[in-house]
């Protein structure tokens, strides 16, 4: 299957991407019990660890409740109306942005890291969570803020896989799909 990362201008990510993709793999293992699962005499406790980690994970408990706050910005002073408060909250139900912070705390707590990606259009955003083996991050402008990222999700429907990869800079936003390219767009949120 053709990819973004076959690219002369984005090869230069394949190691890092696939090194990364690793990781979560990895991660993934020891949260769902598999990477225990040729220990023997772990067996029982990974059958015991599957059935019971969402009643006792302590992610689970404590950052799902006050965290999903923190990446929206949305936390309202003391004094804000009941008025602001109900639009806010109509807000992040219009968008889904409770649901995505909830995937985004998950795939935190399942690889280490996570993303969050505005998608949409600026009077109409939309927050995206994105597992950390979909995002790849440029190097920095020196201004703290990545030169260009990569979103790359891959889909498999029987013997035909898909990939559907974005190349997004402040100026410009493109879609690759199976590594050809369409034309770019003006990243509306920069």
């Amino acid at each position: 299957m053709p990819s973004i990362l076959d690219l002369p201008q984005f090869e230069q990510y394949r190691l890092p991407w696939q090194a990364r993709c690793a990781r979560y793999a990895r991660n993934r293992a020891y949260y769902t019990g598999k990477a225990y699962e040729k220990l023997s005499q772990y067996a029982l406790a990974a059958q015991l660890y599957s059935g019971t980690r969402t009643l006792f994970s302590p992610l689970r408990r404590c950052v799902r409740v006050d965290v999903a706050k923190v990446p929206g910005g949305w936390l309202l002073p003391d004094t804000a109306s009941a008025y602001t408060r109900r639009e806010v909250d109509s807000l992040r139900a219009k968008t889904g942005a409770l649901a995505a912070y909830e995937r985004f705390l998950l795939y935190g707590a399942v690889a280490g890291e996570a993303a969050l990606m505005l998608a949409g259009r600026p009077g109409s955003p939309l927050p995206l969570a994105l597992r950390a083996d979909e995002v790849i991050v440029g190097p920095s402008t020196g201004s703290g803020q990545a030169s260009e990222a990569l979103i790359i999700k891959r889909k498999a429907a029987g013997l035909v896989s898909e990939e559907y990869a974005q190349a997004i800079t402040p100026e410009y936003v493109q879609i690759f799909v199976d590594g050809a390219a369409r034309p770019a767009v003006r990243n509306a949120f920069g």
